[in-house]
């Protein structure tokens, strides 16, 4: 049986792990694969629930920073070295509940629809990233011209309204790993999606 991300924290908080149950750490963000928040979570959804197999066209290359989840909480684990860094100074300022609670509301923003969206959005980014072969330092934060190339490589399958909706979620996933947006109103961006408009597929129309 599957549980959503919020159902778990939410038994978390009511049924604490013991701190003393997670292993502990004395490498830095920069050569760990995972900050002790970042167990802690996983510790959390282990075993909580079963993804699906995902099909050849939604496989990304393996790494530890995006685990195989379910695609509504891509948002919230898939992560970069950036994420790594912004989380470890979060731990050194609070409790690891504390953390989880921030995060915790933070989602709570999205309603279930929406997070599946950002999710198949953050998937599709990636997609183009390992296309490309762009370094996990290079996803978050991410540069316009990233950006702009990510959005330019979906014309004539996809929509203005998808375009801007992939973007919400990057922009999303980037505020909750306390990372700059540089997205900023770029005029070549405003250009690019008129251009998705003209190409779309009539059927999407």
């Amino acid at each position: 049986m599957a549980y959503s991300l919020m159902t778990l924290l939410v038994f978390h908080f009511a049924y604490p792990l013991p701190m003393t149950s997670l292993p502990s750490s004395h490498t830095t963000p920069a050569h760990s694969d995972h900050t002790r928040f970042g167990r802690l979570l996983s510790s959390i959804l282990t075993g909580k629930f079963t993804p699906c197999k995902p099909r050849k066209d939604t496989s990304i290359t393996p790494s530890v920073h995006h685990p195989h989840v379910l695609a509504s909480e891509h948002v919230l684990l898939w992560t970069t070295p950036h994420s790594f860094n912004f989380q470890h100074e979060l731990e050194q300022l609070f409790p690891e509940l504390d953390i989880l609670k921030m995060f915790f509301v933070t989602i709570q923003s999205l309603d279930e629809n929406t997070h599946n969206n950002y999710g198949a959005g953050l998937l599709h980014f990636m997609q183009y990233c390992n296309q490309c072969n762009i370094p996990e330092t290079s996803k978050m934060p991410t540069s316009t011209a990233l950006l702009l190339a990510f959005i330019t490589d979906s014309a004539g399958s996809i929509s203005n309204s998808t375009a801007n909706t992939w973007l919400a979620g990057l922009h999303f996933w980037h505020t909750v790993n306390g990372a700059m947006w540089n997205r900023s109103n770029s005029q070549l961006l405003h250009h690019i999606k008129q251009g998705l408009t003209c190409l779309v597929p009539p059927n999407s129309k």
